[in-house]
């Protein structure tokens, strides 16, 4: 170490530099997403600044200096794009795309290859000299091409660092506006000390961007532990809005695609980075989607899939920014095929009959007085037929419940499938079949009534006993039809015993 020196400002500098160190340890060690990661690796690049210019501020003579040099250049070219790349995981809820962060760290990787390799083109410093001023070692430089393109890169990567925070800060709630004030401040120290020292007005041509940097260090280290930030952004953003198990999907006030979760994706295998500023009319049912936006409420919509049809209830809610200004939706879409499944087959015990599959006694007279009202009301023709099964408690007690069972469904059957699907059947009780013909004159349902009893005596081999009933301007309501039919299901039953 005899071609160094230690210095106060070294001294300051190593300290820092240190504590970069323990808090990208400290950050690495807590990561759970892409911030955290990056911003333990800005720390480092900031260290080795640190300990470089520590080291160049010492240095003894020319070669010594050129070392300090190339330990500064191992951080310096990098640590406006990884503060870039820092504010935009902030910001974003998935990592940068690997093209994107290729392009990004291009010209930061040509500045570390260009410097460590100067002595054969000179493109970084055309020329470089020592001397010493009030006992520090002050690099004497003059600029190469390639130098200000560096500085250029650098400063629009922190523009565009600042610019990203700016925007999280308009836009976000209150607990994180502070996290993105807090880093836009700490960009500002080393930001303002570049631009002194390029512009000549640092004192004694000092380099103030470590000293600036160590600033932003103290004031990240704050936003760690006074803000909690390497705990709520990730949980916030990664875990939380990626495990949510309902897809969710945020469009911005004309609809376009602005974010996702991976539940989403299982929905909509159509979503990818790619799909970010797209229609989001142009995924399958998403026009289905862009016009429930404009309901309010729960909506529902069927999605076609490989294992059949899939029913979704979409919920949405407005998203508001800045000033409380609308920005957007968050749309809510949770499978509820399960749910609708049950619910369907909950309606069907509930107005079906369990053995026949026929309306129940209960849904089919709640049906056939809504068509009995109807046929009033526009003064039209409505029969109705009782059906009664010939010598059933025979069957019972000759041959079984099962057999009796057995005979009711294929008698059921019958009916289904001679009727037509305007009509009204169901089972009314015991062994009797109710069936409401609309439109139907008297004369037409006794032409249907012979009809069902040749099918279902030639289907089975067990007769029918029909009785027949037309409305009539002084019929009072369908109970009163019923009886009527009923009579003439009597009177039929009469009639054939009296000829035997």
């Amino acid at each position: 170490m005899r071609a160094y020196a230690l210095t106060t400002p070294s001294i300051w500098l190593i300290l820092s530099g240190a504590l970069c160190v323990i808090l990208s340890i400290s950050a690495w060690q807590r990561r759970a997403g892409d911030f955290p990661r990056n911003f333990s690796l800005a720390l480092l690049a900031i260290a080795a600044y640190s300990f470089g210019y520590a080291l160049e501020l010492g240095a003894r003579d020319l070669a010594a200096m050129q070392f300090a040099l190339r330990i500064e250049y191992i951080g310096i070219p990098f640590i406006s794009s990884i503060w870039t790349l820092m504010a935009y995981s902030y910001v974003n809820q998935r990592p940068m795309q690997r093209i994107h962060t290729a392009l990004l760290f291009a010209i930061p990787a040509l500045s570390f290859v260009i410097f460590q390799t100067n002595e054969l083109h000179q493109l970084f410093y055309a020329d470089l000299a020592y001397r010493q001023v009030e006992g520090l070692a002050i690099a004497q430089i003059q600029r190469g091409p390639w130098y200000y393109v560096h500085t250029a890169y650098s400063n629009l990567c922190f523009f565009a660092y600042n610019a990203l925070l700016l925007r999280s800060c308009l836009q976000a709630q209150p607990v994180y506006r502070a996290q993105a004030v807090l880093l836009m401040l700490s960009s500002l120290a080393p930001w303002v000390c570049m631009l002194l020292f390029l512009f000549g007005a640092s004192p004694n041509g000092i380099d103030l961007n470590p000293f600036g940097l160590a600033v932003a260090g103290i004031l990240s280290a704050v936003a760690v532990w006074r803000y909690k930030f390497l705990h709520l952004v990730p949980m916030a953003r990664d875990v939380v809005f990626s495990s949510i198990e309902e897809g969710v999907v945020i469009v911005d006030e004309a609809h376009r695609i602005i974010d996702f979760n991976r539940a989403a994706t299982g929905i909509f295998p159509q979503l990818a980075a790619g799909s970010i500023g797209t229609p989001l009319a142009t995924l399958p049912d998403g026009q289905a989607l862009s016009a429930i936006l404009s309901v309010d409420g729960a909506s529902c919509f069927q999605q076609r899939t490989a294992e059949g049809m899939r029913d979704y209830e979409v919920k949405h809610s407005l998203l508001r920014g800045y000033r409380n200004l609308p920005m957007g939706k968050a749309i809510l879409i949770q499978d509820v095929s399960a749910r609708v499944a049950l619910e369907r087959q909950l309606l069907d015990l509930a107005t079906h009959d369990e053995l026949t599959g026929l309306h129940n006694r209960r849904h089919l007279m709640a049906q056939a007085e809504s068509a009995f009202q109807l046929a009033a009301r526009h003064d039209r023709p409505l029969s109705v037929l009782i059906c009664d099964v010939d010598h059933f408690k025979h069957v019972n007690d000759s041959l079984g419940h099962l057999a009796g069972d057995a005979l009711l469904r294929n008698i059921a059957a019958c009916l289904q499938h001679r009727l037509r699907h305007t009509d009204v059947c169901g089972r009314y009780g015991g062994d009797e079949f109710v069936v409401v013909l609309p439109e139907t004159r008297l004369d037409v349902a006794q032409h249907i009534a012979a009809a069902l009893t040749e099918y279902v005596l030639a289907q089975t081999g067990h007769g029918l006993s029909i009785g027949a009933a037309c409305r009539q301007a002084s019929t009072a309501g369908f109970l009163d039809l019923l009886r009527d039919a009923d009579q003439d299901l009597y009177a039929r039953k009469q009639a054939r015993r009296s000829m035997r």
